[in-house]
């Protein structure tokens, strides 16, 4: 066997003048045959004093052919016994092995892992999303040709969310100076779910991670040479601040300007795998960067810039200076200038809003939606409005408005959204008296689009009853985004707007005061309270706190309490309140 195994690159080598389809049945019965020799072989050499030392040796003298074979194993063969001696295998041999051991063929056929992300990738590639939208995705050849153009969408240095190693630039990292809009959150989550997706059936997307991003990846600590390795100007720029900075917090800097973008990509990474693999790698050997093996492969990305987009220079919507930011300027153009509604007709009037007044709208084909329709006039503040269709057209969640299009005719602006017949809660609250259960029932699906927008960097500003819709079903909807911003990380904001007096944080009601998403828990407790009192807030007279009125139960008394702290590090975040006793027993 040994002398066997010792010809086998040869054959190799001669196998390779033919025909593909040839090479692969012969390497497949040849690895076969071999492997299952080994194994009994491997049985044997437990019964002879020696032998296992013996056999290991063989092992370990032929590496290279035992790699040859292993990568013609499939989830049908017995590879169990491989396993034993992994201190000889190398590491792609060993991730082959994870790979089949971990992930069942059903789950490398289930459609559900490739159509939302092949959906979503509407939103930047319109021509990439119908080329591979009806094909089998399951075919190795297609598979490896679609991850191949998405990554290189998603990854390309040029569009601003991963930056190349300047020592090896195949070697890639979250872009610590990206300043995020929401689509950029998506971006690294589906990011995480392509490459997850490469590992996971070991196609070759001609990339690799950079140290820095697969040790955070793992839970791991990366160090200042790490960091300096990875952004030399980075670790540059820090070090000559004044006052000077030590390597710790510059370490610490970069850690905190990545986190996350490494937090949304692990989001989407273990997704797919339904866990987190990282801590089964290193307990058979395999290190963060041997992942590396399976996405390089020989193959490499061309990091070509954009085909030429359409440059809107006119349109306000569209961002200007589309060289610094392709991607944002490759969603804008899809989302803003391809979602127009044709031949609509303008229904009754649903109701009036701060910008302008809402109508039923009718489409050919029986499609109802809403219509916003704003008059420009001078005293009209154009570019808040602008921002507010920016925004809107990059959130997807089920607790949020859809935004489907605008149009302009003449001094009248007129945005698409998705119609919610029932009305506001407002509405609701006003015509019929909520049960304890029904408000719990409400508040947390108000919770899971707060969570969204707020992991997005998103701060809504206005949240009260006549803000939410509710639809027939009673999926709730967050909707009138006029005030909405986008804040950079880890920032406050300067009190700007006023809201409405009597849902608004005591933070933003003083002039002058920064304030953070919390202001939303706080508007969120007073909406819970009008939801449940049916009258507009009363919580602060004279700039003290009253304690809420008699409750239905002291579960909504307490949720109440916690959003309504004075001090706004006291109050839970979104993603706490989800835990509280009040919602958590409620579907949807």
């Amino acid at each position: 066997m040994e002398a066997h195994l010792s010809r086998l690159p040869l054959i190799v080598q001669v196998l390779k003048y033919t025909d593909a389809l040839v090479f692969n049945d012969a390497m497949r019965s040849i690895s076969f045959l071999y492997l299952a020799i080994l194994k009994e072989l491997n049985s044997m050499s437990q019964l002879v004093k020696g032998g296992k030392d013996k056999f290991r040796l063989v092992l370990e003298g032929h590496k290279n052919s035992l790699q040859l074979m292993i990568k013609n194993v499939t989830r049908k063969d017995d590879y169990d016994w491989l396993f034993e001696h992994s201190d000889v295998l190398d590491s792609e041999s060993m991730i082959h092995l994870l790979m089949m051991k971990m992930i069942p063929d059903e789950k490398l056929h289930d459609e559900e892992l490739y159509n939302p992300l092949i959906r979503w990738s509407k939103n930047l590639d319109v021509k990439l999303y119908k080329k591979f939208k009806k094909k089998d995705l399951t075919d190795p050849q297609v598979l490896q040709d679609w991850l191949c153009k998405l990554c290189q969408i998603l990854l390309k240095p040029q569009n601003l969310l991963f930056l190349a190693c300047p020592n090896d630039p195949t070697k890639l990292y979250p872009n610590p100076e990206l300043e995020p809009q929401p689509i950029h959150w998506d971006c690294f989550e589906n990011c995480g779910k392509a490459i997850a997706l490469a590992l996971m059936h070991e196609v070759h997307v001609g990339v690799a991670l950079h140290r820095v991003f697969l040790l955070q990846l793992a839970g791991k600590d990366i160090s200042v040479e790490d960091v300096r390795d990875a952004d030399p100007s980075f670790y540059n720029n820090k070090a000559n601040k004044e006052p000077f900075p030590d390597d710790d917090q510059i370490q610490n800097e970069f850690i905190k300007s990545i986190s996350e973008q490494i937090r949304f990509f692990k989001n989407g990474f273990d997704s797919v795998f339904g866990k987190s693999i990282f801590q089964q790698l290193s307990d058979n050997g395999i290190e963060p960067e041997d992942l590396n093996l399976v996405l390089k492969g020989s193959t490499e990305l061309e990091f070509n810039s954009d085909e030429n987009l359409d440059d809107k220079q006119n349109d306000p919507l569209m961002p200007q200076d589309n060289e610094s930011d392709p991607l944002t300027y490759r969603y804008f153009k899809v989302n803003l200038q391809n979602l127009n509604i044709p031949k609509w007709q303008k229904g009754k009037r649903l109701g009036e809003g701060k910008f302008g007044k809402v109508f039923e709208g009718y489409a050919p084909g029986g499609f109802f939606f809403a219509i916003k329709e704003i008059k420009i006039e001078p005293e009209v503040n154009i570019e808040q409005i602008y921002d507010e269709i920016r925004l809107l057209c990059q959130l997807r969640h089920p607790n949020i408005v859809k935004y489907y299009g605008m149009e302009k005719r003449e001094r009248n602006l007129y945005i698409f959204l998705e119609l919610v017949t029932t009305g506001s809660l407002q509405r609701v609250h006003e015509n019929f008296k909520l049960e304890d259960s029904q408000v719990s029932h409400y508040t947390k699906q108000i919770l899971r689009g707060l969570k969204y927008l707020h992991e997005r960097n998103v701060a809504h500003r206005d949240i009260k009853c006549a803000n939410i819709l509710v639809n027939e079903k009673g999926r709730i909807k967050i909707a009138d985004f006029g005030l909405a911003k986008v804040m950079e990380l880890n920032t406050l904001m300067k009190s700007s707007y006023c809201g409405t007096r009597g849902w608004m944080a005591p933070e933003v009601a003083k002039s002058g005061n920064q304030y953070g998403f919390k202001a939303d828990i706080w508007s969120l407790g007073c909406t819970v309270l009008e939801m449940l009192t049916r009258k507009p807030p009363h919580v602060m007279e004279s700039g003290k706190f009253l304690d809420p009125p008699d409750l239905p139960s002291e579960h909504s008394r307490d949720f109440i309490k916690k959003c309504l702290q004075v001090n706004p590090d006291d109050r839970p975040s979104a993603a706490e309140l989800l835990q509280h006793p009040f919602v958590k027993g409620f579907g949807l």
